[in-house]
């Protein structure tokens, strides 16, 4: 009886699991840090991300995460990594229909937002405005800006914008935001 309730139990609750994460291979930190210690993962993915190592910084952050999961930090850090990058992804993210299901991708990488929100709903989230600047970053939204009155919106480079965003997410992962 008790094994007909523990799979019946199991069965329930598979669903609610979250997928499958891909695990990343710890990367290698300078001999001095503590490979034991989500900061040392986290400072060092700040690093990669100010590189723009992009996925250095996406493993540093998931380790972080995965040493201290009660931190918020890590999960915030690993969706504006994310986020950074693919600008095209997070454009389509932004532009979606939402009457449509989110991509697998997509869900996965706007639920650690939400995940790090969890964890601490006092989360700094200086970063949060740039997701109105990636869209911003979107050639249709910057027409459509220069054409209500906003002068110069058009003018605007993508890659203007996103290296300042870049700047904005380094700064908040820094904590120079406050």
């Amino acid at each position: 009886m008790t094994g007909l309730c523990a799979a019946l139990w199991l069965g329930a609750v598979t669903p609610l699991l979250p997928a499958q994460e891909r695990i990343p291979k710890r990367p290698e930190l300078p001999a001095a840090a503590d490979t034991n210690n989500w900061e040392a993962y986290y400072d060092a993915g700040v690093e990669w991300l100010n590189n723009r190592e992009h996925a250095n910084a996406e493993a540093a952050f998931y380790w972080s995460s995965r040493l201290n999961p009660r931190r918020a930090e890590p999960l915030f850090a690993r969706y504006t990594t994310a986020w950074a990058r693919d600008i095209q992804r997070f454009g389509r993210y932004l532009q979606r229909d939402p009457e449509k299901p989110l991509a697998e991708e997509m869900q996965r990488i706007d639920s650690l937002r939400y995940r790090a929100v969890l964890r601490n709903p006092l989360v700094f989230q200086g970063g949060v405005i740039a997701p109105l600047m990636f869209f911003f970053a979107t050639t249709r939204v910057r027409r459509r800006l220069a054409r209500g009155g906003a002068t110069g919106a058009a003018d605007i480079s993508t890659d203007e914008v996103v290296a300042h965003l870049q700047q904005l997410a380094l700064a908040q992962l820094e904590g120079k935001l406050t």
